[in-house]
């Protein structure tokens, strides 16, 4: 029989002290990526450099651990954070977005996840980077960038410019995926993403309904067009406000044809806008056209009613507008019963969506799918994440850069059949302003 040690152990009688829990986060008890707004999500993926430590930093909650790094690297004493063990923060101000207005006049809008409609859309992160890989050039990796479909030049345009993220409007992925192969452009794409460490995060419907989301920049431009007609007021409401929201009653009037004040709880898809004085439609349809891009070509369907005449005769005014980035029939579908709207503006509706309003007196305008979204990305996006990332007290980096993808493109184009077709967009060599 073996002899029995006098210290506590397997061999003892004396029974065994409970193992004190390690004091430092293990990496495996690590959080999961937050997700409750796009600033806070896009921090935590570019996490920026810190010095080698392997404690928990008290001021800032922080588990910092090296990394193995390259000696090729002029970074191989520094590190990326390993994980986001984040300080406790109200929830508001983890959705804090602030957009970029004027200077001095930022103000705090939220693109929370929760407001998109999770019944079919696919938001947040999607692919996410690894943070313990540390980059070649520290300093580019302090990149964004914006666009609307991630696609195979849009990649390009990430790896070229060495970005952390690509933030994508609509999601790269919609339905569950068996496999991963090369074979397929969408796989491929995400393996190509994974390879170079770029996360993906897609906001989509949480930004199509959020207050000074991309629905109200859309009613922006018919709002100023009808100002620049000589319309002095104008109401701008929710189409459908989301559940509990009351922002149709909370709607105000804008009197003067200054950039529209965001409102707080107009929260919702589509947007109804209830002009003071009436317009021609061929003007505003012409003039909101020019604010999306100049475009030289919409497609328009009639309505067969009888059209509103003023006094001295003239036909087609109107004083009721709805839009609805994107596919807006089944937002804008009710609207027909509303005799205050006459015209409807979106991105694409079908043959038969489009009969629906022209039959019932209403005026349909198309602009192309991604037409109706992506300017709104240099327009609004780009300054309000830019402002975010640098003025964070959360991020250390002012130097952040939020670039708008130069290669993304509608995929439908409008040509004339007896010209030759024109240069692809593609063709032309991508380049930045950085």
């Amino acid at each position: 029989m073996l002899p029995t040690s006098d210290k506590p152990g397997l061999n003892s009688d004396v029974p065994l002290a409970p193992r004190p829990r390690p004091q430092l986060p293990l990496r495996r008890e690590l959080a999961s990526p937050p997700s409750s707004s796009i600033v806070r999500l896009i921090r935590f993926l570019l996490a920026p450099p810190r010095p080698a430590c392997s404690l928990l930093c008290t001021r800032c909650r922080v588990f910092l651990s090296a990394a193995p790094v390259s000696r090729s690297s002029p970074f191989s004493r520094h590190h990326r954070l390993s994980t986001s063990v984040l300080p406790p923060v109200q929830q508001h101000a983890r959705q804090r977005f602030y957009r970029c207005g004027s200077p001095g006049d930022a103000k705090a809008v939220c693109y929370p996840e929760h407001q998109a409609d999770r019944s079919w859309d696919n938001v947040g992160l999607l692919l996410e980077n690894d943070h313990a890989v540390p980059a070649v050039e520290s300093h580019l990796r302090h990149r964004v960038l914006l666009t609307n479909d991630l696609t195979p030049d849009v990649v390009d345009e990430a790896i070229m410019y060495n970005v952390s993220v690509v933030v994508s409007y609509h999601p790269i992925i919609f339905r569950g995926l068996k496999s991963l192969t090369k074979s397929d452009p969408q796989q491929d794409i995400l393996m190509r993403l994974i390879k170079q460490n770029i996360a993906v995060y897609c906001p989509h419907t949480a930004l199509d309904a959020a207050s000074g989301g991309l629905n109200d920049w859309l009613a922006e431009q018919v709002r100023d067009t009808a100002h620049e007609l000589g319309c002095t007021k104008s109401v701008i409401d929710v189409v459908q406000p989301l559940r509990g929201a009351t922002a149709a009653e909370e709607a105000k009037t804008n009197t003067r044809p200054s950039p529209w004040t965001q409102k707080e709880n107009l929260v919702g898809y589509g947007r109804r806008i209830i002009l003071g004085d009436t317009v021609d439609v061929w003007q505003l349809i012409r003039g909101v056209a020019a604010r999306l891009g100049g475009l030289q070509h919409v497609l328009v369907a009639r309505p067969w009613k009888r059209q509103r005449l003023s006094d001295d005769g003239v036909l087609n005014l109107v004083d009721g507008v709805a839009v609805c980035a994107g596919s807006g029939f089944s937002v804008l579908k009710d609207v027909a019963a509303d005799d205050r709207v006459r015209v409807v503006i979106t991105g694409e509706m079908s043959h038969h969506e489009a009969l629906h309003f022209a039959m019932r007196g209403v005026w349909v305008v198309c602009v192309l799918h991604s037409r109706s979204e992506r300017l709104f990305l240099e327009q609004r996006l780009q300054g309000q994440l830019a402002q975010a990332l640098r003025e964070s007290p959360d991020y250390h980096c002012p130097g952040a850069t939020v670039l708008v993808s130069e290669r993304d493109r509608d995929p439908f184009e409008i040509w004339d059949v007896a010209r030759p077709p024109p240069k692809r967009q593609s063709d032309n060599p991508g380049r930045f302003s950085v």
